[in-house]
């Protein structure tokens, strides 16, 4: 008995970072859809189909899946945001990705034009942990000081069959402000 709880152990670590976080973008046939709860506003996704190696899906407020956008993202095969485009041109990039769906400690570069007409490009680190049932998350950006400033960090407690989250909370910016998020529906077909 002692000698399987030491193997359990050694091995826990290996469980736990080969633990799978990643969105199955090619398993997610275009057009289905999935309804979330984000705080007190419903909004919907739109899978659109492949792009080259990206992936493309909308974000729409509300319940319609035929309403207009709030925003394009691409993203690759694991899930990763790769690219942000909002419907009024303004276009969000990270290099490599943006790390949300990469197990451990991954750094990155967000660029792109703030809501001011600004030019600007910051580091980020982020850190996401499997947990039982989903990972937890952590996020700074990394000013030019070296100091590192709270983005985001949470919780997502569930993952369904094709990686997408079933519920989760989030604390956002310097103030810590909390949203919850919850899948109302999917259809995947």
């Amino acid at each position: 008995m002692k000698y399987i709880f030491f193997w359990l152990l050694a091995i826990a670590p290996t469980l736990v970072s080969g633990q799978d976080i990643s969105i199955h973008m090619k398993d997610i046939p275009s057009g289905s859809w999935f309804v979330m709860k984000e705080g007190d506003k419903t909004a919907i996704t739109v899978f659109r189909g492949q792009k080259g190696k990206l992936f493309v899906y909308d974000h729409i407020s509300g319940t319609d899946p035929n309403a207009k956008r709030n925003f394009r993202d691409l993203r690759d095969a694991q899930g990763n945001q790769i690219e942000r485009h909002y419907i009024n041109g303004r276009i969000v990039k990270f290099k490599p990705h943006n790390c949300q769906r990469i197990v451990g400690e991954c750094m990155f570069v967000e660029s792109g034009i703030d809501n001011n007409g600004k030019a600007y490009q910051t580091q980020m680190r982020r850190t996401n942990t499997p947990t039982r049932k989903g990972f937890k998350f952590e996020q700074f950006a990394i000013r030019l000081d070296g100091v590192q400033v709270h983005i985001r960090s949470g919780t997502v407690n569930g993952l369904d069959s094709k990686g997408m989250l079933e519920r989760a909370t989030q604390k956002s910016g310097p103030d810590k402000k909390t949203t919850r998020f919850s899948k109302i529906k999917a259809s995947w077909d």
